[in-house]
């Protein structure tokens, strides 16, 4: 059976790790049970550290009993000899990544499902250096986990419970320490002297509070406006999924005209994602954004640097990139792999295609690494709105100017959802390899990797990718072309040519 147009996250009972952290739908999968083995082979993974005396920080969102959940990994993280700590109030990955950061912590854990449905709870992990935790990693506390659960062995000595609900300790707050380094990555300047109005979608997420806290602070000094909606605690996300995608941005595309806003900016789930809408009411693809924002970089700001995306992230970021001689490389899907290279020092910016994006610095006398190794969605927008700020014109005249330069974008993405996963990526992969025609629509194939999937690119840099999910029982297919009726017909040509691989 296939059906297309599904983000349903696979529900296979087992504890699989995806491109960042684990996920399960709550009570089916995700279970004290399970959370518990996890937390405990995280445990085992960072057991020659725990003798540094450092705090582990965990953090939930709004997601329904993220809380207990919360409790549940502290009190286990305590069994172990940990010393770890509640924060106290739900909070975005990226300012769990940014507390790990600032307090050496070894590491550091969120329970947040991110953009998926309210009926799905996730397990993150945090590393000392404030980013996603690279694949080897990962790769051991998997191993660790099979290890665990094939000796049975997952259930430490816990100490009594009421001295284990005694330690559970909540951390002190870190928002004014984290409002200051976004701040300083920032020409805060230009939106203090701002009399603009900005809409804020959060879409009921856990960085709601912290973006809130954030503009509070800034109108102290600034008559920049804010308007927002969808922020506050709602464990069912207002019937939404909490992703800044434009299917479910109706709501920030309206109020955006409504209020007359420079901006609409939507974050995701748990805060370390970005939409955008323009000033009249139209959605920006991740295509489009991370294009701007790295074009801003190198040609506002002066700076250099290697520009890396995710290969399904589109083709206006490797023009501008050779246009400033630039170095351009592409990783997997997943923003471990991203912050593996930023880890590096010499990348500039990094982008993925569901809106993630991180830089290394965003000021000339800065030196790179100021920023950390992790997509943050508030920085994100208020990076844009600096851009918007300084270039002194509206979004839709800046996409113009971009288009005009480097070309027009019409990216889509389509799932195929399937009865089961594809276990044999590679073997799918090679036959429809295999199957493809020479010539796409009239266009001779320039390119093909395998990077993580099939991406075929073409002569004018058109391309489409088809990548099986690693966790799901998905099909992921992308295209990008110049002319919109391209982009949809070869969707549904991938379609065809897909459909007898997987029946």
């Amino acid at each position: 059976m296939i059906m297309q147009e599904s983000n349903k996250p696979d529900q296979n009972h087992s504890i699989k790790f995806g491109t960042d952290g684990w996920r399960g739908i709550i009570a089916e999968n995700f279970t004290f049970q399970n959370v518990h083995q996890v937390t405990h082979a995280v445990a085992k993974t960072f057991q020659s550290k725990k003798k540094d005396s450092k705090k582990i920080f965990v953090g939930y969102d709004h997601r329904f009993i993220a809380k207990n959940f919360a409790k549940e990994v502290i009190k286990n993280l305590i069994s172990h000899g940990y010393k770890a700590e509640l924060l106290p109030f739900p909070v975005s990955s990226p300012y769990l990544s940014y507390v790990t950061w600032l307090n050496k912590s070894p590491f550091g854990v969120i329970l947040t499902a991110s953009h998926n449905p309210p009926k799905y709870l996730g397990f993150k992990i945090k590393g000392s250096f404030g980013g996603s935790m690279g694949q080897e990693t990962i790769d051991l506390v998997e191993k660790n986990l099979h290890s665990l659960q094939t000796e049975n062995d997952f259930q430490p000595k816990l100490p009594k419970l009421e001295k284990t609900i005694l330690e559970i300790k909540e951390s002190k707050d870190f928002i004014e320490s984290y409002i200051n380094y976004l701040k300083n990555n920032l020409e805060i300047g230009l939106l203090i002297k701002s009399k603009k109005i900005l809409t804020i979608d959060p879409l009921y997420g856990s960085a709601c509070k912290i973006a809130d806290k954030f503009f509070n602070s800034l109108m102290k000094k600034s008559k920049i406006k804010t308007h927002f909606i969808h922020n506050k605690i709602d464990p069912l996300f207002g019937g939404l999924n909490p992703e800044p995608i434009e299917k479910y941005l109706d709501d920030l595309k309206m109020e955006t005209k409504r209020t007359g806003s420079l901006v609409g900016f939507a974050l995701d789930g748990d805060g370390d994602r970005l939409g955008v809408i323009d000033e009249k009411g139209n959605y920006l693809t991740p295509c489009q954004v991370f294009a701007l924002l790295t074009y801003y970089l190198l040609s506002e700001k002066k700076l250099k640097g290697t520009v890396v995306q995710s290969v399904s992230l589109g083709y206006l970021t490797s023009r501008i990139a050779r246009d400033f001689n630039c170095i351009f490389e592409e990783v997997p899907v997943g923003f471990k792999y991203l912050t593996e290279k930023l880890l590096k020092g010499d990348v500039l910016a990094a982008g993925e295609e569901s809106g993630g994006y991180a830089f290394s610095q965003t000021k000339k006398r800065a030196s790179k690494g100021t920023l950390l190794p992790e997509r943050d969605g508030l920085f994100s927008a208020l990076l844009f709105l600096e851009m918007t700020l300084k270039m002194n014109k509206p979004v839709s005249q800046i996409l113009g100017i971009l288009q005009k330069k480097y070309g027009f974008s019409n990216y889509n993405r389509q799932d195929v959802h399937l009865a089961n996963p594809i276990e044999d990526r590679e073997g799918f992969i090679k036959k429809l390899q295999n199957n493809f025609p020479r010539k796409w629509f009239g266009l001779k194939v320039r390119e093909i990797k395998t990077l993580d999937g099939l991406k075929i690119t073409f002569e004018n840099d058109s391309w489409i990718l088809v990548r099986p999910s690693g966790t799901e029982s998905l099909l992921r297919t992308y295209a990008e072309f110049e002319n919109k009726t391209l982009t949809d017909e070869s969707l549904k040509k991938i379609f065809s040519l897909v459909t007898p691989l997987i029946q």
